[in-house]
Formats: C-alpha cells, structure tokens, sequence
C-alpha cells in the first residue's frame, strides 16, 4: 500500500478526526519529502529506521525542528502501521537536540515600519486592496494574540460591534471558544474591510493557502526587514504575550496555553526591564573613575 494511501484512506480517519486542515496538510508535506528522498512514492514498508535516517540526512539543510516536526509524523504513521499489523518493527530513531531560541516579537518601530510599508502597498486581494487587508489584519492580530489560522477563519457572523467571537472550532485545540473586544483602530478597519470583503469570510483568500505567508514577505521586505521565520504572523502573538507581561498581565491566560513555560518561549527580552550586564559594567566603570 503506497504511504499517500495509508495516510488518507487509514491514519488520518483514526488520528486525525477533528484536526484543522493545516495537520493534513503537514502530514501530506513530509510524506512528499519523504517521497523525494527515496526518489519514488514510498509504501508502508518503506518505514524503516534506515530509510527515516536517510531521510532526515537529506534535510541536513532545514531547522531541527523542522525534522523532528517530520521525525514525529513518519514514527506517528510507522506506529499506527504496526498497530495495524501491517508492519513487524517499530521506530527507533530519537529526535535530535534543538537549539533553544531567543523569542523575536515585533517591536513598536518594527510595527511602524510595517504600517508604512503596507500603505503603500498597491494591488488586491481577492477585491479588497492590499493595504487595507493587511491593515485589518495586523489590527486583529494584536488586539486578539490569536494564532493566523483562527483569524484567517473569522467570519463576518463573528463580529457584533466591538466584539469578535472566535469559535472553539477555529482554533487550535478546539477546546474553548474565546471573546475579544476590539480596539477602535480594529474597528475602523473592520468597517473598511467591510466595504470590499463580500464573502462570508473577514479575510477571503481565494489563492494557495502558502501564498499568504510569500505575501507577507514582500512586505516584511519593503519594511526593510530582513525576511524569515521569526518575522512572520506568530510574532504578532509574541509581541501580545510581551506587552501583557510588560504591563503586568495575565500573558498565559490570553494567550490560552496550559503550561506557563509555554508562554515563556513567547517572551521577548526587549520587553522584559532588567538590568543587563552592560548596565553593571557601566556602573562599574564609572565608580572606578
């Protein structure tokens, strides 16, 4: 049985039932990678610790998140196989050290460059013009925390005047639906919006679900901010965890993790004031003159 058909026609009914799309979609990318390192569509059998090894030798080249995120979902469908009886042997490789990272979050000048950077941005999308989408978009993004897929989903029905209400359904988990008032800039943009967008959808995208994030780039780009995965929609929701916190707030409990230390990895330093040590040395300095 190839691999591809393992996943839709087996795995993702059992493992994935009530999951967004962008976990298929995941699971569908590494099997694709998978593929390219074997050099044919791979079958269940394929699902050795010999072939995973190469696999992951192969992708030297991406994060090693990125491989483990891979790592996860081959030894996720290779157990469920086995379980199946469909295989005899069960995965062995372990998931390789990640370096921990600083969390970027944008800053207040960053968000100034990209407001700037996004009026004069010419174009639509899907009838609505550019700089006004991404406006409205920005706008939510940090009034909300929420994740981009749960905003890319608002619909108009969500929105009674100054409240949205994101449905548990559009989120990650799908455990809880949330409510969030929205600040008059977010406002002012919604009825903008409202003005072009005639879908059901705040935010209608009818293109690739990738292209947003190319988008995105552009104007990163013409921000003069160098582009990459740090500079995307999630940064949004750490700039709102490190204000939070910066005021004093519950960023844990805005942002919905269950773990505490979760929010941390969303803590921007910059936001954080204590003293550093270049505030020691200076200090030092100074008393010996």
């Amino acid at each position: 049985m190839l691999l591809v058909e393992f996943f839709n026609d087996v795995y993702a009914p059992h493992r994935l039932r009530g999951k967004s799309p962008n976990s298929f979609r995941l699971y569908e990318l590494t099997i694709r990678q998978f593929q390219r390192t074997l050099q044919r569509p791979p079958i269940v059998e394929d699902l050795t610790d010999i072939n995973v090894l190469r696999h992951l030798q192969r992708r030297h080249e991406v994060a090693a998140a990125t491989r483990n995120k891979e790592l996860a979902q081959l030894s996720a469908l290779w157990r469920f196989a086995s379980q199946r009886g469909l295989l005899t042997t069960w995965p062995q490789v372990k998931d390789e050290p990640e370096p921990e990272r600083i969390p970027i979050a944008w800053t207040r000048n960053d968000i100034a460059k990209l407001s700037t950077a996004i009026d004069e941005q010419t174009g639509y999308f899907a009838g609505v013009p550019r700089s006004v989408y991404w406006r409205c978009l920005v706008a939510i993004c940090l009034d909300t925390g929420e994740r981009i897929s749960a905003i890319r989903a608002i619909q108009w029905s969500w929105i009674d005047g100054q409240w949205l209400i994101i449905p548990a359904e559009a989120r990650k988990g799908k455990t809880r639906d949330r409510r969030y008032r929205l600040g008059v800039d977010s406002q002012g943009w919604v009825e903008r919006m409202r003005k072009y967008s005639h879908e059901e959808e705040l935010f209608p995208w009818p293109y690739s679900p990738t292209y947003i994030w190319r988008a995105w780039k552009d104007v990163v780009r013409a921000a003069g901010i160098a582009p990459s995965s740090d500079r995307a929609f999630h940064a949004f929701r750490k700039t709102v965890a490190s204000v939070l916190n910066q005021e004093g707030m519950d960023a844990q409990n805005a942002l919905d993790h269950s773990d505490r230390r979760t929010t941390l990895r969303y803590l921007d330093p910059r936001f954080i004031e204590t003293r550093q040590t270049s505030d020691a040395i200076r200090d030092w300095t100074r008393r010996q003159a």
